[in-house]
């Protein structure tokens, strides 16, 4: 049994998809359930042409404390071309530093979130996380699964859960129903293309119930494979 995950391993891998040997480390500020959770000003700014305090100051003057978590990433998203992701964090960060919630804490549920860059076109990259014969190389053992919307995903390590969006190569959305570990929520992968023959991956898994499933997600067998992206390469 290699232990239930969320879908990103604990592990490097090279190739497309083999398992290293070692264990990935990931850099502080990218995996939400540790006290340091903000993304760097350099990489904000990189990734939305503003950094954080500038974001902060717009949302205050839009009134993001008043209006809520909902409507205040809408309106950012579409208000200042964001993608869903970076609107939710940017709202995410905004509620952390004003009070508003704790770390990890997204309205009544808890959400861990991850982003990494790696080394692969988006193309490969979507293939590795959602074809069963990559899942079974790097992921878990013996996966099958149903790729189209509605379709349903398993394994041998017991995870399992239906897909809910596929836009290939760029977003995937699916049920996380592993009943041993944190069922009942959701998953959401976006792949965006970068230089040099490179994709960010950023990952979403949302719906915990409370800090104590997100902190037994971080350490123990699942959250820790969330931790940390594969580094693909494109091969041929």
């Amino acid at each position: 049994m290699q232990g239930h995950r969320p879908f990103l391993a604990l592990t490097a891998s090279r190739g497309a998809g083999q398992a290293a040997n070692s264990p990935c480390p990931i850099s502080d500020g990218e995996f939400v359930g540790r006290q340091r959770s903000r993304i760097g000003e350099e990489s904000a700014k990189a990734e939305t042409e503003r950094g954080w305090e500038e974001w902060f100051s717009l949302l205050d003057a839009w009134g993001a404390t008043e209006m809520g978590h909902a409507p205040t990433a809408k309106h950012f998203e579409e208000a200042y071309d964001l993608s869903g992701w970076w609107a939710q964090k940017v709202t995410v960060e905004f509620e952390r530093v004003r009070g508003l919630r704790e770390v990890g804490q997204r309205g009544d549920e808890f959400v861990a979130t991850v982003q990494r860059t790696i080394r692969a076109f988006p193309e490969p990259a979507y293939a590795a996380l959602t074809e069963p014969d990559h899942l079974s190389r790097w992921f878990a053992q013996d996966a099958r699964a149903d790729v189209r919307i509605g379709g349903r995903y398993e394994n041998k390590d017991g995870d399992r859960g239906k897909f809910l969006r596929l836009d290939p190569p760029g977003r995937i959305k699916y049920t996380w129903e592993n009943p041993g570990r944190a069922p009942g929520t959701m998953v959401e992968i976006w792949i965006d293309p970068k230089y040099e023959a490179r994709s960010l991956i950023r990952l979403e898994h949302s719906r915990l119930k409370n800090r104590e499933e997100l902190e037994d997600l971080r350490t123990d067998g699942a959250g820790p494979s969330i931790r940390c992206a594969p580094t693909w390469r494109r091969e041929g």
